[in-house]
């Protein structure tokens, strides 16, 4: 018969594994909290198994939500990283920061890249517009990524490019008979 204050053998190992586990936390060690368990489990009949094997897996480290929430909090000002709640807003709310600023950042790349065009066709006495039309109908699919670095890095593979769109607008206006346009200012000279 057990005294009312000894512990049966599985709640010495689950006491032996939690101590472990948080050991291992603290440490950021990987096997920790496996090696606390298996000291206890691997007994004098059971010698043959092969603890390399049960030592080539990682321990799981358990975490909660809040855990997890309070962890992505870190480094936030007042109680919001330390008060549950404030910290769930304040996590929500970045989270959704960074959803929308992850598009954002697509559409504010590519305005910079039609500005870039825009200045650099500029110099060569054309718009963007134009520039873009005049490529489309020479059929050239350089996009506008990297037209941007061409304005800017090769200034003389630019302005072959201004030119094919330049040649293509007039021929686009010649097929048409429509030499007007060019007065217009429609084809840039």
């Amino acid at each position: 018969v057990k005294s009312r204050g000894a512990l049966s053998s599985r709640q010495a190992d689950a006491r032996r594994t939690r101590r472990a586990r948080t050991r291992g936390r603290r440490r950021h060690g990987m096997f920790c909290a496996l090696l606390g368990s298996l000291a206890t489990r691997i007994s004098a009949r059971t010698s043959a198994l092969r603890p390399a094997l049960l030592l080539a897996q990682p321990a799981r480290e358990l975490t909660t939500r809040k855990e997890t929430i309070l962890r992505m909090a870190k480094g936030y000002r007042g109680r919001s990283k330390n008060c549950w709640r404030l910290a769930r807003q304040r996590v929500e709310k970045a989270l959704q920061y960074s959803y929308i600023s992850r598009r954002l950042k697509k559409r504010d790349a590519r305005k910079g890249w039609i500005m870039q065009l825009n200045a650099g066709a500029r110099e060569y006495n054309m718009r963007y517009s134009q520039l873009i039309n005049g490529l489309t109908l020479a059929r050239i699919g350089l996009n506008r990524k990297v037209l941007s670095q061409l304005a800017i890095q090769e200034p003389y593979s630019f302005r072959a490019v201004i030119t094919e769109a330049r040649g293509a607008l007039e021929r686009k206006a010649a097929s048409l008979g429509t030499r007007a346009r060019a007065a217009d200012g429609a084809i840039p000279q």
